[in-house]
C-alpha cells in the first residue's frame, strides 16, 4: 500500500491467542504472533471499516483485474457457522486472523491501556479490540489479503472457550478431618 493505514477493529471475542510468544503451525512456517478474531454476525455493519480496507488493498494491488480473477483471491473473512461448524463458540460469528512477524511483537494492554504482562489475562473467550493493518500477498500461486496485528486491548472477561481451568475449590486439605483414606476410598469404589 502506498500509505500505511492502521485501523481499530470493533470488539471481538478472542480465539487462539499467541500474543506473547510467536508460534509456528507447521515446520516450514515462520513463527508468528497471532490472534483469531470472532465478530458476532449482527455486528457486520461495524466491520465496514475493515471490509473497506480490504477492498482498497485489492484495488491497489490488482488494479483493473476482472471479476473472475478477483473472485479467486483469498479473503480474510470466514463464516463460523460453515467453516467451524463443530465448534459451538464460532456459531453466529464471522472470524479472521491477524498476525505479525516474530520481530514485531504486538503491544498487549488492558482496558486502562496498561501493559499486560501476565499471559493468562488474554485467553480464548475474552473480549478485545485490536489495531490492525491490511496487506496483499502473491506468493507461489497464493493470492489474497490478510490482516497484520499491531496491538491488542483487552476489554472484558467472559467464559473461557473449551472450559478447563481448575479451581482451589476442587481440593480439600490433605489429611483433613473426616476425609477417607485412600484405602477406604478404594473399598467404596469397588463395593
Amino acid at each position: 500500500m502506498a500509505d500505511f493505514k492502521k485501523i481499530m477493529t470493533p470488539e471481538f471475542r478472542v480465539s487462539y491467542p499467541e500474543l506473547f510468544t510467536p508460534k509456528s503451525f507447521s515446520p516450514e512456517q515462520e513463527p508468528k504472533f497471532s490472534v483469531q478474531m470472532l465478530f458476532p454476525k449482527e455486528s457486520k455493519a461495524e466491520l465496514a471499516g475493515m471490509m473497506n480496507l480490504v477492498k482498497e488493498v485489492i484495488a491497489e494491488k490488482w488494479p483493473g483485474k476482472d471479476e473472475a480473477f478477483l473472485a479467486k483471491l483469498r479473503k480474510p473473512w470466514k463464516d463460523g457457522d460453515t467453516d467451524r461448524e463443530n465448534k459451538p463458540e464460532y456459531e453466529g460469528m464471522i472470524f479472521c486472523n491477524a498476525t505479525s512477524r516474530q520481530d514485531r511483537k504486538p503491544v498487549v494492554v488492558d482496558e486502562n491501556a496498561d501493559q499486560i504482562i501476565d499471559q493468562s489475562e488474554v485467553y480464548g473467550g475474552c473480549w478485545c479490540r485490536a489495531t490492525i493493518t491490511c496487506y496483499a500477498y502473491d506468493k507461489a500461486g497464493n493470492r489474497g489479503v490478510a490482516f497484520g496485528l499491531q496491538g491488542i486491548q483487552k476489554i472484558r472477561d467472559d467464559d473461557r472457550f473449551g472450559g478447563g481451568g481448575g479451581s482451589a475449590a476442587d481440593f480439600s486439605p490433605v489429611g483433613a478431618a473426616g476425609s477417607k483414606s485412600d484405602e477406604e476410598a478404594m473399598d467404596d469404589m469397588f463395593s
